[in-house]
């Protein structure tokens, strides 16, 4: 018993200057937690900046990729039947814009192409038919506030008693721009 005794009293001291050291050591550090006044080292909040932009959406999209066109040189009307075509065009925002067309390469003497747009789910003014060159030409005007609105056009080839007999192609392009350029 005195052995059991002397082993307790031995671990007792050994808790003690256990105690002491960290004691000091909590001490060393600038005392307990929390000190009086506790430090708030924790922000309660952080900033981030957000950067943005707000654009417009322009664009179309001609669905039909080609048409066969047949004209008679010098006939009648000379020119031949029209041939649809479809599109899709997105013109978003407040600002009036219109829908030009021309063809990529000049047509061979006596040969004119021409196109009629009708108006994108009925957004703007048709400009009716109206001939292509290799400069653009206005086929709708004041189209806006549309998203992706479905439209129809009709292209026409004539032919003056000038043209030659040839077979060929020739590449169109619609484009949706601000109405003022």
């Amino acid at each position: 018993m005195k052995k059991l005794f002397t082993m307790f009293l031995a671990v007792m001291l050994l808790v003690s200057l256990a105690g002491v050291v960290m004691a000091e050591e909590i001490a060393a550090l600038g005392g307990g937690c929390p000190p009086d006044p506790c430090p708030d080292f924790l922000q309660k909040f952080d900033t981030l900046k957000v950067n943005y932009e707000v654009v417009p959406l322009t664009s179309i999209d001609i669905l039909t990729r080609d048409v066969q066109l047949c004209s008679y040189i010098g006939c009648e009307s000379g020119c031949g039947l029209p041939q649809t075509f479809n599109y899709k065009a997105i013109a978003t925002g407040s600002t009036m814009r219109k829908i030009v067309g021309k063809i990529q390469s000049v047509l061979p003497v006596g040969l004119t192409l021409s196109a009629i747009v009708n108006k994108p789910d009925n957004s703007g003014t048709s400009e009716g038919w109206q001939p292509l060159t290799t400069s653009d030409v206005d086929l709708v005007k004041g189209i806006s506030k549309m998203c992706w609105a479905n439209g129809t056009g009709q292209v026409k080839l004539c032919a003056s008693n000038e043209a030659s007999a040839v077979t060929s192609s020739v590449v169109m392009q619609l484009t949706i721009m601000d109405q003022g350029a």
